[in-house]
């Protein structure tokens, strides 16, 4: 049996848990609401999200790492009415000013070789973010798991102590609530 090096485990992995945080390269930003992040992957594919602020196509061009050429896929903007801001949240945060409801762009790719690493940019409006991502192995390879949760809690609680029982007696335990890079440090390799 083949064993994958930890180190692409670690990279795929983190990729796929925290993809807004592994760009390469991202120029401007006025076009883009979210950056393009993965879902999906399997062997022989991989889906690419992103959303932008109004209804233009972006584009997407991916190839091999180290290979020339791309092959590039233009895409369909879809509103996302269930991303609207509510009237309350619009008044509370925007001043009645919220941003418009985004536009959401997935592209899934396949025909992707297993265990492959692969550099992608998309272009959206004037704005382009280039970054990487790794399809997953073949077969019965072992891999490794992190779960990380990420509760979409408000700026308010961010850094902010909460009380989590203790599962062994039930008493409560303070844990600081960390929405940042720095909140990977309490994961153990």
């Amino acid at each position: 049996m083949k064993l994958i090096p930890g180190v692409v485990i670690l990279k795929f992995l983190l990729i796929l848990a925290f993809p807004c945080m592994t760009p390469l390269k991202a120029e401007g930003q006025d076009d883009f609401r979210v950056y393009p992040y993965l879902q999906n992957p399997s062997p022989d594919g991989i889906t690419i999200i992103w959303f932008s602020n109004h209804n233009i196509s972006g584009q997407l061009s991916y190839h091999e790492e180290g290979k020339t050429g791309s092959n590039v896929i233009t895409t369909v903007p879809q509103q996302v009415p269930e991303l609207a801001y509510s009237q309350w949240e619009n008044d509370m945060f925007f001043g009645g000013s919220a941003p418009l409801t985004p536009f959401r762009h997935r592209v899934r790719l396949e025909k992707l070789r297993p265990n492959t690493e692969y550099e992608y940019k998309v272009n959206q409006g004037n704005s382009a973010f280039t970054s990487t991502f790794s399809t997953a192995p073949a077969g019965n390879a072992p891999i490794r798991v992190i779960f990380y949760a990420d509760s979409e809690t408000e700026p308010e609680s961010v850094n902010n102590f909460t009380d989590w029982p203790d599962p062994s007696n039930g008493s409560p335990r303070p844990y600081i609530t960390i929405r940042d890079v720095n909140s990977l440090s309490c994961i153990p390799s």
